[in-house]
C-alpha cells in the first residue's frame, strides 16, 4: 500500500470516529406569530414585520412574531386582531419610532407580494422626522414611560450644569404631557406613580448619593391630587343622590371648587 493511499484511509477512520449529532435539551420558549393570533387578542408586534415602500404603501409580513408587552425595544407596535379574515387587524402607528423607507421599482414590489406570509399592499400616510421639529413629531407619540425617561435625562443635563435652554424648554412642555397622561389613568395604575416623583428621603438615597432625576414638586402633587379626588368619589358613589345633593351644597358654599366639580360627576353618573 502506498504512502498516498495509506493516509486517505486513516484521514478517512479519523473522520468517522469524530462524528457526532447534535443534541438539544430542554425546549425553547417562543413567541407567537401574528398570522397565530386569535380574534379579540392583542399585542405587540415587531417593528421589522413592517415594509414601507415609496412612502404611500405598506405591507406587513404576519409570520413576524408578536409579544402580551412593549419591550420598548423590539415588540412595540400595538396590534388586535379585530376579524377572523387573514388582514382582519387594528394596527396603531401612532408610535415613537422611525421607519426604514424603500424605494421599489414594479418588479421589486412584485417579489414582496410572491412571499405567501405578506399581505398588504395598505394605503398610508407618511411623515419625514426632522430633528429641529422634535417636539410637535416625537413627543406626542411618546408612551407614560418614554416621558418619563425623557423627563429624566433633561433633568439630569440640568442637574450636572449640561443643559441649556431647549432642555429647560423640553422639562415644562415633558412635564405637562406626563401630567396629561396621568389624569388619564385609572387609581389603580395611577398608585404606581404615588412617590416616583417625591424626593429620595436618607436611606434611598443612600445620604444623597442618589439622586432622583424625575423628582418634581408640580408633578407629585398632580399625582397627590388625583389620587385624592378618586378616593373620594369612590366614598361619595356609595351616597344616595340626596345626600351628594348635600354635598355638593357645602363644598360649594365652602368655595372647594375641585371637590365640588368632582361630586357633580358623580350625580351626572348616578342620573
Amino acid at each position: 500500500m502506498s504512502i498516498l493511499v495509506y493516509n486517505f484511509f486513516r484521514k478517512t477512520k479519523n473522520i468517522n470516529q469524530n462524528t457526532y449529532t447534535m443534541k438539544i435539551n430542554g425546549k425553547l420558549l417562543v413567541n407567537p406569530i401574528m398570522s397565530q393570533m386569535q380574534e379579540g387578542q392583542e399585542g405587540f408586534l415587531v417593528a421589522e414585520a413592517i415594509i414601507i415602500v415609496n412612502s404611500e404603501e405598506v405591507y406587513i409580513n404576519t409570520a413576524s412574531s408578536i409579544a402580551e408587552n412593549n419591550d420598548g425595544e423590539k415588540y412595540i407596535i400595538p396590534i388586535k386582531k379585530i376579524g377572523p379574515g387573514p388582514e382582519d387587524f387594528e394596527i396603531d402607528f401612532n408610535i415613537a419610532f422611525r421607519f426604514l423607507n424603500n424605494v421599489c421599482n414594479k418588479n421589486e414590489e412584485m417579489k414582496i407580494k410572491e412571499v405567501q406570509t405578506v399581505i398588504g399592499p395598505f394605503k398610508i400616510q407618511t411623515e419625514v422626522y426632522k430633528i429641529s421639529n422634535y417636539k410637535e413629531q416625537v413627543y406626542p407619540r411618546m408612551t407614560l414611560e418614554l416621558l418619563i425617561d425623557s423627563f429624566a435625562v433633561n433633568k439630569e443635563l440640568i442637574e450636572n450644569d449640561q443643559g441649556s435652554e431647549k432642555t429647560e424648554e423640553n422639562v415644562i412642555d415633558l412635564r405637562k404631557r406626563i401630567i396629561a397622561k396621568l389624569k388619564e389613568l385609572p387609581l389603580e395604575k395611577l398608585k404606581i406613580y404615588e412617590d416616583m416623583f417625591a424626593p429620595l428621603n436618607e436611606e434611598d438615597s443612600e445620604d444623597g448619593e442618589i439622586i432622583n432625576y424625575i423628582e418634581d414638586e408640580g408633578i407629585d402633587s398632580c399625582v397627590e391630587l388625583l389620587i385624592k379626588k378618586f378616593k373620594s368619589q369612590r366614598k361619595w358613589e356609595d351616597l344616595s343622590l340626596a345626600e351628594l345633593q348635600t354635598e355638593l351644597s357645602i363644598a360649594t358654599e365652602r368655595q372647594e371648587f375641585e371637590k365640588s366639580c368632582s361630586i357633580r360627576d358623580v350625580i351626572n353618573k348616578k342620573r
